[in-house]
C-alpha cells in the first residue's frame, strides 16, 4: 500500500521523485534522517527499519508492524501509532510530544530520555519497557500495562495513570507530582525517593511497594491497599 499524504488542512504533496526515494529506502531498510512528516503509512510492514533522526511530525503509522524499528532522535510530534506493533522498538532521545500510542504493543521497547509530554498511552502494553528519565508530563496512561517497566527518574507531573498496572515497576526518583494514580496497581513497585506530592493514590494497590524517602505531602490515599511488606517513608503514618 503506497504512503499518502493525510488531512486536507495539514497534508502536503508528495512528488513522484520523492515517492521513489521513499520506496527505495524502504527496501534498503533505512529512512534515517528522512522527511516523512504528515504521510499516511497505515498498516505497513516496517519491522526493523532505521528511522533514526527522521522528521515524522504528524505521520500516521496506525496498525503498522514496527517491531525492532529504530526511532532514536526522531521528531514524532503528534504522530499516530494507534494499535501499532512496536515490540523492542527504540525511541531514545526522540521528540514524541502529543503522539498517540493508544492500544499499541510495546513490550521491551526503549524510550530513554524521550520527550513524551501529553502522549496518549491509554491501554498501551509496555511490559518491561525502558522509560528511564523520559518526560511524560500530562501524559495519559490510563489502564496501560507497565508491569516491571524500568522508569527511574521519569518526569510525569500531572500524568493520568488511572487503573494502570505498574506491578514491579522501577519508579525510583520519579517525579509524579499531581499525578492521578487512582486504582493503579503499584504492588511491589520501587518508589524509592519518588515525588508523589499532591498525587491521587485513592484505591491504589501499594502492597509490597517500596516508598522509603518518597514525598507524599498532600497525597490522597483513601481506600489504598497496603500490607506489612509496604515500606513507608520514615515517620509517615500510613492510612487506616
Amino acid at each position: 500500500m503506497p504512503p499518502k499524504a493525510t488531512g486536507k488542512s495539514r497534508s502536503r504533496r508528495v512528488s513522484a521523485k520523492e515517492m521513489l526515494v521513499i520506496f527505495s529506502e524502504l527496501r534498503n531498510g533505512s529512512l534515517q534522517k528522512a522527511d516523512l512528516s504528515r504521510l499516511d503509512l497505515t498498516g505497513l510492514d516496517l519491522a526493523g527499519i532505521n528511522l533514526c533522526s527522521a522528521n515524522m511530525t504528524r505521520v500516521v503509522l496506525a496498525d503498522a508492524d514496527l517491531r525492532l524499528a529504530r526511532f532514536d532522535g526522531a521528531v514524532l510530534k503528534s504522530a499516530d501509532f494507534t494499535s501499532a506493533r512496536l515490540e523492542r522498538a527504540s525511541f531514545k532521545y526522540a521528540q514524541i510530544n502529543k503522539a498517540s500510542f493508544r492500544h499499541a504493543k510495546m513490550q521491551h521497547a526503549c524510550f530513554r530520555m524521550a520527550q513524551m509530554t501529553g502522549v496518549d498511552l491509554i491501554q498501551a502494553v509496555l511490559f518491561e519497557a525502558d522509560l528511564e528519565c523520559a518526560i511524560l508530563d500530562q501524559a495519559v496512561l490510563d489502564m496501560a500495562d507497565l508491569q516491571k517497566a524500568h522508569m527511574p527518574g521519569i518526569q510525569a507531573r500531572m500524568a493520568k495513570l488511572q487503573g494502570a498496572n505498574l506491578r514491579g515497576a522501577n519508579l525510583s526518583q520519579a517525579k509524579l507530582r499531581e499525578a492521578d494514580l487512582a486504582g493503579a496497581n503499584l504492588a511491589k513497585a520501587n518508589l524509592y525517593d519518588a515525588d508523589l506530592s499532591s498525587s491521587n493514590l485513592s484505591g491504589a494497590n501499594l502492597c509490597g511497594a517500596r516508598m522509603e524517602e518518597a514525598r507524599l505531602d498532600d497525597a490522597k490515599l483513601e481506600g489504598a491497599q497496603w500490607d506489612k511488606t509496604t515500606e513507608w517513608p520514615l515517620g509517615f503514618g500510613p492510612p487506616r
